[in-house]
């Protein structure tokens, strides 16, 4: 069990992310950031999330495991700001589409490239219940 998991981007799959970690009690406290405090209340309110925020800073800080749930452009920029504020033996992965960018920032922008594993979402269709959601 993770204390504290932050989910970078809780659209729809980030948000399918966090309901899954608070539906098999994989976290004590999930965190969510988005850039839109209207996205963070309506996570809230369907409890994906437990806090959320729009600074990284205060999002990412003690948290155990990053996720970044946002295109991969994004994931590339945002890579030194979360090293800049993760502590130390952090994990991050990722739900990006595609690997080769990310994990090329990963190994520049983190002290610890180690601690990032990359992933892939296998997901369904965009015509899925949990569009609903979110």
């Amino acid at each position: 069990m993770f204390r504290k998991v932050t989910i970078i981007g809780i659209g729809l799959m980030g948000g399918s992310l966090a309901l899954s970690l608070k539906k098999h009690h994989i976290a004590k406290e999930v965190v969510g950031l988005s850039r839109n405090q209207s996205s963070i209340m309506q996570a809230i309110k369907k409890q994906a999330i437990d806090n959320g925020t729009t600074d990284i800073k205060e999002a990412v800080r003690n948290s155990d495991l990053v996720v970044f749930a946002t295109p991969v452009d994004t994931i590339v920029k945002l890579l030194p700001t979360v090293n800049a504020n993760i502590k130390r033996g952090c994990l991050l992965t990722d739900m990006g589409s595609t690997k080769a960018a990310i994990v090329d920032a990963a190994q520049k922008a983190l002290s610890f490239p180690g601690n990032f594993v990359g992933s892939h979402p296998l997901a369904g269709s965009e015509k899925g219940f949990i569009s609903d959601l979110f």
